[in-house]
């Protein structure tokens, strides 16, 4: 709720210059769907579940960062664990230094992960002089990076064959991130509608 305060009033043209960045694990086995739940009327948003999934080795880890300028970058890398060493090099260097010295305002979101939040990280943003905001934990109706990952992972389930190997699930999952610039957008321009569902929330679960 504090930090939903501290950015209410940000402007539709700050968040514009926003770039939220996330990783998102996508399994090869097993169902990625949405699970579905009853409640009673009036407690849509009550006590949400919590779970834990099983992932198999055999998985990507598609990591991404998107913003409302035409960029729309993606990477995909193997592993179980992205480190700071490894986010700086293929992550940091090659997308987000080009965009934040192009584009005056740049801010960079990330969340706690060990590898944002590492002193060597820290130190290499701090040198290129990139400016940052810290997200808060467990909030994921403020992260809008949350709905492209269900559109994303809708379109992977809905369009051609489940793929059998880890190259097929790349290629599919590369086709399928060509997601429309007006569609991002939308989603940007909604950040001062969460704060204050947040604020009108008292810090609680909102629509979104």
């Amino acid at each position: 709720m504090n930090w939903a305060r501290a950015h209410v009033r940000d402007t539709r043209a700050q968040w514009a210059n926003v770039l939220f960045t996330d990783k998102k694990r996508f399994r090869l086995h097993g169902n990625d769907s949405r699970t579905r739940v009853y409640r009673r009327r009036g407690e849509r948003f009550y006590k949400p579940l919590r779970g834990r999934a099983r992932f198999t080795r055999r998985r990507f880890i598609n990591g991404l960062g998107w913003c409302i300028a035409p960029q729309q970058n993606r990477h995909c890398f193997r592993g179980r664990d992205l480190n700071a060493e490894r986010y700086q090099e293929e992550i940091l260097q090659p997308y987000v230094l080009p965009l934040a010295r192009a584009n005056r305002g740049f801010t960079l979101v990330y969340d706690g992960a060990t590898c944002h939040t590492e002193r060597t990280t820290r130190t290499f943003l701090g040198n290129n002089r990139v400016n940052t905001l810290a997200w808060p934990a467990k909030s994921p109706d403020l992260n809008v990076i949350e709905h492209v990952w269900d559109q994303l992972q809708r379109r992977v389930r809905k369009n051609g064959p489940l793929p059998v190997t880890r190259h097929e699930l790349r290629q599919l999952i590369e086709r399928e991130w060509n997601l429309p610039q007006a569609f991002l957008r939308n989603y940007v321009m909604s950040m001062q509608s969460r704060c204050r569902a947040v604020n009108t929330a008292n810090g609680g679960h909102t629509r979104y």
